[in-house]
């Protein structure tokens, strides 16, 4: 009887370890991803950064000029 227990402690033992390596293996690829889309988020603002300024003139002039239409 005992032995039996043993045998069952240590089946779902295995069974507990193979499902911490897959989580494992998830969560790696879920890491990468963020990293990936920390570097677009990253890339992202520092063109927003750059064309922010020109952008907000190219309004501004746009906005002047309809309202001297009307």
């Amino acid at each position: 009887m005992e032995h039996q227990l043993l045998k069952e402690i240590l089946t779902e033992l295995k069974t507990i370890k193979h499902d911490i390596k897959l989580i494992k293996e998830k969560l790696n690829k879920v890491d990468n991803s963020c990293k990936g889309m920390d570097e677009h988020i990253s890339f992202i603002m520092r063109v927003y950064e750059t064309l922010r300024n020109p952008i907000n003139m190219i309004s501004t002039f746009s906005y002047s000029n309809l309202s001297l239409s009307n």
